[in-house]
């Protein structure tokens, strides 16, 4: 048996026509240079698997955290953790964590192939009958034929590793990570976004909206213009879209003064009602509206200017400042422009009906107009002890001076007492303009003053 044995490998050594240490050293080369790419996917594998580690960490770490924030609003502060569903809660044994580990892989080289290889050292592509070796064929493939990447994972069977029992895998794989302030941003701001528009004339939509016979909706412009409906062409009807309307009304929006200064969002509703008061408007001179002459308009930041340059007899008095009255039997009405910072006010003086009127408004809306108040003092310098003192709110531009006066809203004196107070033939007086505080709320220059008395 033995000689026998001995022949048959003389006889295939021949056959094969290379020698055994030369068969050696090629497996050798083969091993070696498999090793070497092994390594190489391994390394990038696992560069890949340590930076997905480090994120699916920092999100279970979170994850948890707010699991256990949770439950101790719903159940107290003795809530124990919770548990990932990879880890079994009943099992009485460590679990461990599963780590790769090689198991051996049976590759196929054919003779032809290897005897082609070691005398040449290139691989021929013709199809032979496979056998079972110790190490893979490397060789390069087929220019035609696809390239295949093994997975290195492929040959790898897991098993415990003691040490590392207590780190958890994942279940499931990780959501990718996201901005919370982001996702709570509003997008009120993003006008176009928020804006719903006809879908004929592909404008925004009015406080009137019309249907045609199918239900599609237009805005009032495209109904009163006979223009059929932007979706099927039918003719717009009176139909109204109660709905829609509703919607629109209640939607809110920038005010069309916005490029002037305004940075109020309101109702579409209340957009024609806020442009009456609006102080960024194109405002009107306010001595049309009681003389009739001045037929300027412009902006509120403007009518300091105006009034300087075209009725600077409007600009004699101030506050603090004594003033006079002279002829006061006769009707008079006098209009003083102020300016106090940023503010601007008119303080009027009129004689009619046998009284005499004294008011102060403001040029603003009227919670503005309701942050100052207006004092009158009118005396007699020969009689120091007599005074009449007269203290109210100021009035917004916005209602009218002859509703204020009619509604007697205002300091109202009659002649017969107000004539009491003339010396040399004058009626003298004075008043001040200044923003009403609360109990809690002082100026900011008061400081070295003292305690303020609250009355």
């Amino acid at each position: 048996m033995g000689a026998e044995e001995s022949k048959n490998q003389k006889r295939d050594a021949e056959h094969n026509g290379f020698t055994k240490s030369q068969v050696e050293m090629l497996l050798k080369q083969q091993k070696q240079m498999y090793d070497e790419k092994l390594n190489e996917l391994l390394y990038k594998q696992n560069q890949k698997s340590a930076e997905m580690r480090i994120s699916e960490d920092a999100i279970r770490a979170e994850a948890k955290k707010e699991v256990e924030r949770v439950l101790r609003e719903q159940f107290g502060q003795n809530v124990p953790s919770p548990q990932p569903s990879c880890i079994p809660s009943t099992s009485t044994t460590p679990t461990q964590a599963q780590v790769p580990f090689r198991s051996p892989t049976t590759y196929s080289y054919s003779q032809k192939d290897l005897q082609n290889l070691v005398a040449t050292g290139t691989h021929t592509s013709s199809p032979t009958t496979q056998q079972t070796s110790l190490y893979p064929n490397i060789s390069t493939p087929p220019a035609s034929s696809p390239r295949v990447v093994q997975d290195p994972f492929e040959s790898y069977v897991f098993v415990n590793k003691p040490d590392e029992a207590k780190r958890l895998q994942p279940t499931a794989p990780p959501a990718s990570s996201r901005d919370r302030s982001t996702s709570r941003q509003r997008n009120r701001n993003n006008e176009a976004d928020n804006e719903v528009k006809c879908p004929t004339c592909r404008n925004t939509y009015t406080l009137n909206i019309y249907q045609c016979s199918k239900g599609h909706s237009s805005c009032k412009t495209c109904k009163d213009n006979g223009r059929l409906c932007g979706i099927c062409r039918d003719m717009i009807t009176t139909m109204r879209n109660i709905s829609l309307e509703i919607f629109i009304a209640e939607k809110k929006v920038k005010c069309p003064n916005t490029e002037n200064g305004c940075s109020l969002w309101i109702k579409r509703c209340d957009v024609d009602t806020h442009l009456k008061v609006c102080i960024f408007r194109d405002m009107p001179c306010p001595l049309s509206d009681i003389f009739g002459l001045c037929l300027w308009k412009g902006k509120l930041t403007q009518m300091a200017s105006h009034f300087d340059d075209v009725h600077q007899m409007h600009r004699q008095a101030d506050v603090d400042k004594e003033m006079y009255l002279l002829n006061i039997n006769n009707n008079v009405n006098i209009v003083h422009f102020i300016v106090i910072g940023t503010y601007n006010f008119l303080f009027h003086v009129k004689i009619q009906d046998d009284k005499l009127y004294m008011t102060t408004q403001a040029l603003g809306t009227d919670n503005s107009a309701r942050k100052w108040i207006y004092e009158i003092h009118i005396y007699n310098k020969s009689e120091p002890r007599r005074k009449y003192q007269y203290m109210d709110t100021c009035h917004s531009i916005n209602i009218p001076v002859n509703e204020i006066i009619t509604n007697a809203r205002c300091a109202v004196i009659p002649l017969s007492y107000a004539s009491s107070f003339i010396n040399e033939d004058k009626l003298t007086y004075k008043f001040f303009i200044k923003k009403e505080f609360n109990n809690n709320e002082f100026p900011k220059n008061n400081r070295g003053q003292g305690a303020r008395r609250r009355t």
